[in-house]
């Protein structure tokens, strides 16, 4: 399997052949990745210093990061769906235990490339392999132990968890170990510019690790503090969003200025021929996409124009190939698979990005207490509230509500049905099934609260999020260009190379075209014109509203009539006593605190009774007249600092906002540094070569001598006469 999945012939030929060689190297490659052997490329650093090993290496790197990349995404969906206020990302512990991974594996592909292409960044290739096995066993550790609290935790185990913890130091242990004993034996002697795309992908690399550095000082940094008797502290979202955010910044903009930049060297003035077009263009985009979408926002033109910087660079480098192409009467589309899956994942991390920053920015949020026949305004959407019903499923008791969109003319285009479940195999435990309505720009987001004292309507949050779906679509198109990547210039049917081909251009265009449209359309201003779903008149949908509920095994009181939903009086709903648009204060503190219960939910997103308990004790505090410095110290001095989603800068948490800043300097100190030494060791290396060597460097380079068994010999070509010449010789 080794020798067909490298391209060679399934049988060796006679020993001690070239051949027979290559076959054995490729079998104790393809057995040592397996068997995930990440060891042996440390003890045995002159098999894994040829670039043949890291082309072999790399299908198995990128396989692993497209099933992190789509399990990831995944996660992401379901606490979107399943946690019944929206977040697509909470930076719960677990969540970052499956994020620092996947960010050094996604430099670990970078270093390899280099590696594949010019035999440099051996080291470093060594060493981010070994960091992202250990980071996969710390992930395991963190999920299944109990260490740490999470929604999204396995098990609770100590003697399970003292056992992985027992195997990770064994294993980071030898590791390291192995790599600092034999490290300086695979250093490589490729020298580049500080202008190339090997410094840029050291630059990529170095902040990828302190991305990933900041984020585990974030999720370990409340263990330790904790472990040492400094108290509990919460590091939450605001902190990894202003920090970790930061960081990525000058990563993103490096993404297509690394993806056009040539190898070794690159002028400044070619590249700013190549690329300041689509600057000028990212820049003008950027700074007029807040004012379309209704708002100025900093953030958000940042995030616009560098989604904007890296679609426009990919156009410009598809550009650069197709005038090269044309000119050689090749075709345009000629790019290898590889070359497409760059591309294609990189306009993957622009749609990720846009539609990030545009959700938390541009989401409307409202709640109200609802009662069938009430209305509530979230922008420029009416939903109507039109009962709700109690059945009985598999293993399951749950509520399930009935909300119908509606115009201004009260025409009916959609419902939605959100529901509260109650399991049997748990007590106490209430999960929230969230209704969503998919929409060209924006998502419509209805769950169900809690019941209204008197039980017949229930507290209803609604959100129109736009653009949320571009974060999971940005995801896809990065696992497609990851698997696209896996493909390598030596594939031989040529049949399935067009195919493939073929598909990546299209999945270029549509990731394109997904970009253009997403990032220019701003979202509708009303629901006048006909919607994505289809329209049905009002009595059917009242009639499939009551079969609905009457098909329903009732455990409650529920009028559900087709009559008495055809005949509901439309009013607008009483917000509910912590509706963002009502009480903005109240939100606002909030949103600051954290739920004691969730744990990495605020007390404004939780929907845990302790978390009404305290949002009901911020209103009283703002009631009372307090402004909100008064109550969060009210809330500190009761519950602590841990009750503070975002830590404070004082003694004990200096390290924590420092740190990402020491990372990030570091990370930009490490690629100046790696430059001067590549250049300063070339030089020596160039001052070093004997009149000897340079006379047989020439020969070699102008075809005059071949390389054959460890030494030179002369080309047939090179003798005159039958008489070997003198350069030839030497």
């Amino acid at each position: 399997a080794g020798r067909i999945l490298c391209g060679l012939p399934a049988a060796g030929g006679k020993k001690g052949s070239q051949n027979q060689t290559e076959c054995a190297k490729a079998e104790f490659f393809h057995s040592s990745t397996l068997t995930q052997n990440k060891f042996y490329s440390a003890c045995a650093p002159k098999n894994f210093g040829s670039m043949a090993r890291a082309r072999w290496m790399r299908p198995w790197t990128t396989a692993s990061w497209v099933l992190l990349t789509l399990g990831i995404s995944l996660g992401s969906y379901w606490s979107y769906y399943e946690l019944g206020w929206g977040g697509w990302w909470a930076w719960d512990p677990v969540e970052n235990a499956s994020l620092m991974p996947w960010l050094t594996g996604t430099a670990l592909m970078h270093s390899l490339a280099v590696t594949e292409k010019r035999g440099a960044f051996k080291i470093w290739t060594v060493f981010l392999a070994i960091l992202t096995f250990s980071l996969s066993l710390l992930g395991t550790f963190l999920v299944r132990s109990g260490v740490l609290t999470s929604v999204h935790a396995f098990a609770s185990d100590p003697a399970r968890g003292m056992f992985i913890l027992i195997f990770l130091v064994i294993v980071i242990g030898v590791s390291f170990l192995l790599f600092a004993w034999r490290a300086g034996s695979v250093a490589s002697a490729a020298s580049f510019s500080g202008l190339s795309r090997e410094s840029l992908l050291m630059g990529n690399n170095l902040l990828l690790v302190a991305g990933m550095a900041i984020v585990l000082l974030g999720t370990l940094y409340p263990l330790f503090l904790d472990a040492v008797g400094g108290g509990r502290i919460t590091v939450g979202g605001p902190y990894f969003e202003s920090v970790f955010g930061s960081a990525m910044v000058p990563l993103a903009f490096l993404v297509p200025v690394g993806a056009v930049c040539a190898w070794k060297s690159q002028s400044i003035d070619r590249m700013g021929r190549l690329l300041g077009l689509p600057l000028a263009l990212a820049l003008v985009l950027g700074l007029l996409t807040p004012v379309l979408l209704g708002a100025w926002s900093t953030v958000m033109a940042l995030a616009a124009f560098l989604a904007y910087w890296i679609v426009f660079g990919a156009a410009a480098d598809w550009v650069r190939y197709a005038r090269t192409a044309r000119a050689q009467k090749r075709s345009v589309f000629g790019q290898t698979l590889p070359w497409w899956g760059m591309h294609i994942a990189h306009l993957g991390l622009a749609l990720l990005i846009f539609g990030a920053a545009a959700n938390g920015i541009y989401q409307v949020e409202r709640g109200a207490a609802m009662q069938p026949g009430q209305t509530v305004q979230v922008r420029d959407v009416t939903l109507r509230y039109d009962g709700w019903s109690e059945y009985r499923g598999p293993n399951y008791t749950a509520a399930k509500g009935v909300l119908t969109i509606v115009n201004d003319q009260g025409k009916e285009f959609e419902q939605l049905f959100p529901e509260k479940r109650n399991y049997d195999a748990v007590q106490n435990m209430t999960m929230t099934e969230a209704a969503i309505l998919h929409r060209l720009t924006e998502d419509i987001y209805v769950s169900l609260a809690s019941p209204t004292p008197d039980g017949e309507g229930w507290v209803v949050r609604a959100y129109v999020k736009p653009f949320v779906t571009l974060i999971w679509i940005g995801t896809l198109f990065m696992a497609l260009g990851g698997l696209l990547a896996m493909a390598t210039r030596s594939t031989r049917a040529p049949q399935l190379r067009e195919m493939g081909k073929r598909a990546a251009i299209s999945a270029a265009g549509t990731a394109a075209a997904c970009c253009v449209l997403a990032m220019l359309a701003a979202p509708a201003s009303s629901y006048a014109a006909e919607p994505l779903m289809g329209s049905v008149t009002a009595t059917e949908k009242s009639k499939a509203a009551a079969a609905f509920l009457d098909s329903a095994p009732s455990l409650g009181t529920v009028e559900n009539s087709a009559d008495a939903f055809a005949n509901l009086k439309t009013a607008e709903a009483k917000p509910s006593e912590f509706d963002p648009a009502a009480n903005p204060r109240v939100h606002n503190i909030a949103s600051q605190l954290r739920c004691l219960v969730c744990a990495n939910e605020t007390i404004a997103e939780s929907n845990a009774q302790l978390a009404v308990d305290l949002r009901r004790e911020v209103a009283e505090q703002v009631k009372a007249g307090r402004t909100d410095d008064e109550v969060v110290a009210f809330m500190v001095e009761r519950y602590g600092d841990y009750v503070l989603f975002k830590p404070p800068f004082k003694a004990k948490t200096w390290l924590l906002w420092l740190g990402p800043i020491a990372f990030v300097f570091l990370a930009f100190w490490g690629m100046v540094r790696i430059v001067r030494i590549r250049r300063e060791d070339a030089k020596a290396r160039r001052l070093a070569a004997s009149a000897k060597s340079l006379a047989c460097a020439k020969a070699f380079l102008r075809g005059e001598v071949e390389y054959v068994d460890g030494g030179f010999a002369a080309r047939q070509s090179s003798l005159k006469n039958g008489v070997q010449t003198r350069g030839a010789s030497e």
